[in-house]
Order: structure tokens, then C-alpha cells, then sequence
């Protein structure tokens, strides 16, 4: 009786022991995951340009200035202004919204004019590395916006 007692207590020890472990070491993995998802975050903050690009095709120059909460990847935005390089438009102010995540984010353009939000489409924005992003614009008018590009830190 005494010997089955004790291999009971053994085997709940055991059990406690490999589920302590285990909570333990996800609990360190996903305090690093946080504290590299923050990191990545925090280079992305600032102004972002294509303005000045050698040897690509652009259609387009543009500035962005984005935002973002640290915490949960809430993304607020300016395109501060875009000129295209063939009809010599250009657009100021356009307001970015959305939410990024651990590399992409889908962030949806509207502008302000007398008091009504017009949507002017989405971007998907993809961080490549530290100093570098892609922008892909959906559902945008190709001559107001250009279609793909390379962006780094302003």
C-alpha cells in the first residue's frame, strides 16, 4: 500500500512537473514573440518615399507617414502627397487606416471633403526589412496611384 502511494505521488509530480515546464517555455517563446512583434512595429513608425528612386519604373512618387500602436498594430496614416510622373497630377492628404501583423498590412485610403469620407481603395503594405517596404494598391485608379513600389525610410 505504502509503494503504490508513492508511485502515485511520483506520477503527479511528474505530470505537474512536464505541464509546468511546458506553460513555463511557451510562456518565455511568446514574451519574445511580443517583444519582436514591437520591435518590427517600431520600424515602421516615421516618414516612408519612393521620391528619388534610380533604375525602377515609377509612375508615381509618393510620401507616407504612418503611425502605429505598439501594442496591438492599429495602423493611422498620411499619404502626404502623390505626383504622378506622366499627367503631372498630384493628390495631398490621404487619410490611411488599418491594422498591421507580423509583416503585411491591408490599410483602407479615404479622404475628407466637405465633411464626407470618400474611400479611395486599399493598399497592402508589405515590410521587406528595416530601411524597405512594398506597397501594392487595390482597387485604386492605376493613373492616380501607382500599382506597385518600393518604399524606404524618408
Amino acid at each position: 500500500m505504502n509503494k503504490e502511494y508513492l508511485d502515485f505521488i511520483y506520477a503527479i509530480s511528474l505530470v505537474i512537473g512536464i505541464f509546468g515546464g511546458l506553460f513555463y517555455g511557451i510562456q518565455i517563446l511568446y514574451k519574445n514573440f511580443k517583444t519582436a512583434q514591437k520591435k518590427r512595429r517600431q520600424q515602421l513608425i516615421g516618414a516612408w518615399t519612393n521620391e528619388g528612386s534610380i533604375g525602377n519604373n515609377e509612375t508615381h512618387y509618393l510620401t507616407i507617414s504612418l503611425d502605429l500602436d505598439l501594442e496591438d498594430g492599429e495602423v493611422v496614416g498620411l499619404v502626404e502627397y502623390v505626383r504622378s510622373l506622366k499627367d503631372d497630377e498630384e493628390f495631398k492628404n490621404i487619410s490611411l487606416n488599418g491594422n498591421f501583423f507580423w509583416r503585411t498590412s491591408k490599410l483602407r485610403m479615404s479622404i475628407v471633403k466637405q465633411g464626407e469620407v470618400f474611400d479611395c481603395g486599399y493598399l497592402k503594405i508589405r515590410r521587406q526589412n528595416h530601411k524597405r517596404m512594398e506597397i501594392v494598391s487595390k482597387s485604386v485608379v492605376e493613373r492616380h496611384f501607382p500599382r506597385r513600389t518600393t518604399l524606404w525610410k524618408g
